[in-house]
């Protein structure tokens, strides 16, 4: 893969809004895009937490119904400390949303996310739904082992 194809966040600057700011910055030159434009990504690769959190977008957050910025920078007390993610808008102009989900302490929050009722704000897997791509789930056995219709055996 070309360098060039590479985006990393710069997380060893000292504040984590300024990391998240140069990297959107940074993804708006590289996209060549207009105010209110969105990069499209030709994949993001994402999982879920224990807890139902995706990305670095953790529940509740006020990340979640950020609709203007590509890339924020949120205080989370879970992980004591800053996490740089990019937003839902960023994460749902992907050509592919691909969930790689792995473990038995996944089990109850991707039930949860795939059969469960709309709870948006905490299991965010529920917003991704890219609008011109696909969502594609892999998922390991354990992982799928609370699933109906006997996914996981």
């Amino acid at each position: 893969m070309p360098s060039d194809n590479v985006h990393r966040i710069k997380g060893n600057l000292r504040s984590a809004g300024r990391a998240a700011y140069e990297y959107e910055r940074h993804l708006r030159r590289f996209f060549a895009l207009k105010p209110r434009q969105l990069p499209r990504f030709d994949l993001v690769l994402l999982g879920i937490g224990a807890d139902g959190h995706i990305a670095s977008l953790f529940p509740h957050s006020d990340a979640l119904r950020e609709r203007k910025r590509l890339v924020v920078a949120e205080r989370v007390d879970a992980m004591k400390g800053h996490r740089i993610t990019m937003t839902v808008p960023v994460l749902n102009n992907a050509a592919y949303a691909i969930f790689l989900i792995s473990g038995e302490a996944r089990a109850d929050a991707l039930r949860a996310a795939i059969e469960g009722d709309d709870q948006l704000l905490r299991y965010h897997a529920q917003l991704i739904r890219p609008r011109n791509g696909k969502t594609l789930w892999l998922i390991d056995k354990a992982a799928a082992a609370l699933l109906r219709n006997g996914a996981g055996h």
